[in-house]
């Protein structure tokens, strides 16, 4: 459940940074990236993305190749 939580706190930053409504956070892919490496982290994600806007998915999906 606070993996889902945080995750969704991720998609409301990422579409109120997407609308320029507050300042990009320096190191935010890579943030993203370590987050969704862990395994819980991983696992949560691959059930609940198809729930998720496909921009973010796509941001995620970034992050995630990320180096």
């Amino acid at each position: 459940m606070f993996v889902t939580f945080v995750i969704l706190h991720m998609s409301s930053v990422f579409h109120t940074m997407s609308d320029q409504l507050v300042v990009k956070v320096e190191g935010l892919r890579r943030d993203v990236a370590q987050f969704f490496a862990l395994p819980v982290t991983r696992e949560v994600w691959e059930k609940i993305k198809v729930l998720q806007n496909d921009e973010f998915v796509a941001f995620v999906k970034s992050c995630r190749n990320w180096k």
